[in-house]
């Protein structure tokens, strides 16, 4: 089969960053669903396999872009569950009951250090992909790790019915079902879960940075 041009190349990169931005905006709309379409396009920009070949290695920019992280890794010495890639947001409903869920920042999040690498850098900075991609930015009760690959890869793979590993679909599923934090909300109606779970704002917080990475360094899509 012929290898495509770089011109086609560009074409398709182009085509995943409209549906990477439509997806965001109908998420940020209320279909927060969409993270999951958000999912399988990363995984076509970024995903490395025997059998899979990045769109982004197919055009060589790995050795030369880099990427916003706005998130650093999971504090090692910080023992609790966290996702560096979203925050916790709390409001009061009509009938009085507490709203607790998982949201993505985007690019409000406050400025300031964040750890990359076991180094500080500021938020926003733009890193290498391989640490970009591989950090750590959820931690779970049981000490499960999830980096940006893991997020996307679980969520992509996972709902679309492709192989995951037993243990990592586990682990996702924890999460995905908001068990794996361990936290719990009370109020007028009594105990109960989160209202939702850290993968879906994850993946849209990664879109930002991807989007906004490649918005910054287009000079060097040619």
């Amino acid at each position: 089969m012929p290898r495509r041009s770089r011109e086609q190349l560009l074409e398709a990169l182009d085509e995943q960053m409209q549906f990477l931005k439509r997806s965001a905006r109908d998420y940020d709309t209320g279909h927060l669903v969409e993270a999951k379409r958000m999912a399988v396009t990363l995984r076509v920009l970024f995903h490395n396999s025997s059998m899979s070949h990045s769109l982004i290695n197919q055009l060589d920019l790995h050795r030369t872009l880099t990427w916003v992280d706005s998130a650093g890794t999971h504090d090692r010495r910080n023992l609790i569950s966290s996702s560096t890639l979203s925050h916790i947001q709390m409001r009061t409903l009509g009938d009085g009951a507490l709203q607790v869920e998982h949201v993505a920042g985007l690019g409000d999040r406050p400025p300031g250090d964040i750890l990359v690498d076991g180094k500080k850098v500021p938020r926003n900075a733009r890193i290498a992909f391989e640490v970009w991609w591989d950090e750590k930015v959820v931690r779970d009760t049981d000490g499960s790790g999830f980096s940006r690959r893991g997020l996307v890869l679980a969520l992509s793979n996972h709902e679309g019915g492709a192989h995951v590993d037993p243990k990592v679909k586990v682990a996702y599923a924890r999460l995905a079902n908001s068990e794996a934090f361990g936290w719990s909300v009370s109020d007028l109606s009594g105990e109960r879960p989160m209202d939702s779970n850290p993968v879906f704002p994850a993946i849209r917080q990664i879109t930002w940075e991807v989007l906004t990475s490649l918005h910054q360094q287009e000079h060097l899509l040619i």
